[in-house]
C-alpha cells in the first residue's frame, strides 16, 4: 500500500495501459499477447509479462488461478473502467455457459 501511495505514477500508467493497450504497449506486444491467448486452452486466465526496452514482450507466466480483480484498499485507486469491463466479460462468459447448458 505504501509503495503505491508513494508511486502514484504507476497507477496512472496502469490506467493508460488499460484504456489503450496497443497505444501504450505497442502493436507487436498486443499481437503477441493475443497469440498467447489464442494458444492457451483456457477460458479464463491471467498473463504476467513485461515489455523490454526494445518493445518486445517478456512473458513470465500464464495461469488460471490469478486474482483478476483488485483487492487493494480504496486509497489505491485501480482503473475502475477496466474492472467494469472485466466484470461485464465474466457476465457474458457465464451467460454463454448457461445458455449452452440449456439453463437459460
Amino acid at each position: 500500500m505504501a509503495f503505491y501511495l508513494s508511486n502514484a505514477h504507476l497507477l496512472d500508467e496502469e490506467k493508460r495501459i488499460c484504456d489503450d493497450p496497443e497505444g501504450q504497449l505497442g502493436r507487436s506486444t498486443t499481437r503477441a499477447l493475443r497469440t498467447i491467448r489464442d494458444r492457451i486452452p483456457l477460458d479464463v486466465f491471467g498473463i504476467d509479462f513485461d515489455v523490454d526496452a526494445e518493445g518486445r514482450l517478456v512473458f513470465y507466466e500464464a495461469n488460471a488461478t490469478m486474482n483478476l480483480f483488485s483487492t487493494a484498499r480504496k486509497e489505491v485507486p485501480n482503473p475502475k473502467e477496466a474492472g467494469d469491463r472485466l466484470k461485464a466479460a465474466f457476465q457474458r462468459y457465464f451467460m454463454s455457459l448457461a445458455t449452452r447448458a440449456g439453463k437459460i
